[in-house]
């Protein structure tokens, strides 16, 4: 079943007596940004002091709001992190403290470090994961699983290019899903091919991420188009959707992303409940050279005949396969099925004119 997250500003959440914003946040998982890593909560202390949550309103009104979102069958994590708070030090008693008093159901780990330490992750997931109560999730870096095997060219290149792949084959199997961020990248950035990446080398859900407005790096603005070309690829490979952020502007805005993620997901996905693991998943991770498993092609269902190479409609291509259209040949950009009106000729985000 699809399952799509968005993450909420806690310092953009409005105060309130009663009745919070938050109990109007739409999502089947909601992430509160952001706890300190170094958090000095006790437990017990039903306030906000000391944990780098910024909400204005009072502790016992947000964790009505939180109850509110429960009852609704929506599943409420505890973000930790972000690009804020560094993993200098890890209070994981005081951060389960406070999961236990807000009752939410899990700790998301926002590991956003400023040095490309390729080591690091891992031990940060084994903190938690070894006293894991509820779900544990990760945000990874956009870039974070390329660098080796038929991914060791993929762009851009940068600081964080692989810098998930460790942590990943190490202690992944403490986490119970990963959620991409899939922006602050550059136009270079692919992704889809990130996607194909995390399902080398991680084999639980992953979640594909959606940033509103204009990216905090790399410059790309999101548009319909975009989510709609993504979702569709990602619904073939069954895989989940999270948006960064419920609160931030940007046409268009995270209601909308939303809206389009479940009018082309299949009917009451978004309803169901999330049942926790009966027992933790240990996977066996794929090495990086080892053939990703793709979506068979569909092939064409009209009667006309076509060369073997040549475009057809409804055929599913992948990353870098060749066509000719027109006698024209295209290399494919992104993995995709076509459509009839997706033209070689006019969907320059889909082909590159050889």
């Amino acid at each position: 079943m699809t399952r799509v997250g968005v993450y909420f500003q806690s310092w953009s959440s409005s105060w309130a007596s009663q009745h919070l914003d938050l109990e109007n946040c739409e999502g089947d998982l909601v992430y509160l940004a952001f706890v300190n890593p170094s958090c000095s909560y006790r437990s017990g202390q039903m306030t906000f002091a000391g944990t780098g949550l910024d909400f204005s309103s009072d502790f016992k009104v947000v964790k009505s709001a939180i109850e509110v979102l429960k009852s609704k069958n929506k599943k409420v994590m505890l973000s930790v992190g972000g690009a804020t708070y560094q993993f200098n030090t890890i209070q994981v008693e005081n951060i389960l403290a406070l999961q236990k008093d807000l009752n939410c159901d899990g700790i998301d780990i926002d590991w956003e470090p400023t040095t490309g330490d390729h080591d690091a992750f891992a031990e940060v997931i084994k903190q938690f994961g070894v006293r894991k109560s509820g779900y544990l999730s990760a945000a990874v870096f956009s870039v974070g699983a390329y660098g080796e095997g038929q991914w060791k060219d993929s762009k851009p290149q940068g600081m964080y290019t692989g810098l998930n792949r460790k942590g990943l084959l190490e202690a992944g199997h403490y986490l119970d899903w990963i959620n991409i961020m899939s922006y602050d990248a550059s136009d270079e950035f692919n992704p889809t091919e990130a996607f194909q990446a995390y399902k080398s080398i991680y084999l639980k859900d992953i979640y594909l991420g959606y940033e509103v407005g204009q990216q905090a790096w790399g410059g790309s603005l999101l548009t319909l188009e975009h989510v709609k070309l993504w979702t569709r690829y990602i619904l073939s490979q069954k895989g989940h959707f999270f948006i960064w952020s419920w609160q931030k502007s940007g046409q268009p805005n995270a209601k909308m992303v939303m809206d389009t993620i479940r009018q082309m997901q299949d009917p009451g996905t978004s309803t169901q409940p999330i049942d926790l693991p009966s027992k933790p998943i240990d996977p066996k991770p794929q090495k990086p050279d080892d053939p990703v498993e793709t979506k068979e092609p569909v092939g064409c269902q009209c009667t006309c005949h076509f060369e073997s190479n040549e475009w057809k409609p409804w055929q599913f291509y992948n990353l870098r396969d060749q066509i000719k259209y027109l006698n024209v040949t295209y290399s494919c950009l992104q993995p995709h099925t076509s459509q009839p009106d997706w033209l070689p000729s006019n969907t320059p985000a889909l082909w590159n004119k050889i």
